[in-house]
């Protein structure tokens, strides 16, 4: 599913690809901005809450799931 400016891994599809990157984003947001340097951290902020973290995991479900 192309998703227009959200993807944990920036590559423009939300699909199993960013799991990995979202679960890191979730762990470490440094570890994240290393990893993907060229990525906004709050792509992993599904809800919009302005960051990443626990409360984005249903709503990135529902993303990927096509909801």
């Amino acid at each position: 599913m192309r998703i227009a400016g959200w993807t944990a891994n920036c590559d423009g599809l939300a699909n199993v690809l960013d799991i990995n990157p979202f679960n890191l984003a979730l762990q470490a947001r440094t570890l994240y901005e290393a990893a993907y340097p060229d990525c906004e951290y709050l792509h992993a902020d599904v809800n919009r809450g302005r960051e990443a973290d626990v409360s984005d995991i249903i709503p990135f479900v529902g993303l990927l799931a096509g909801g």
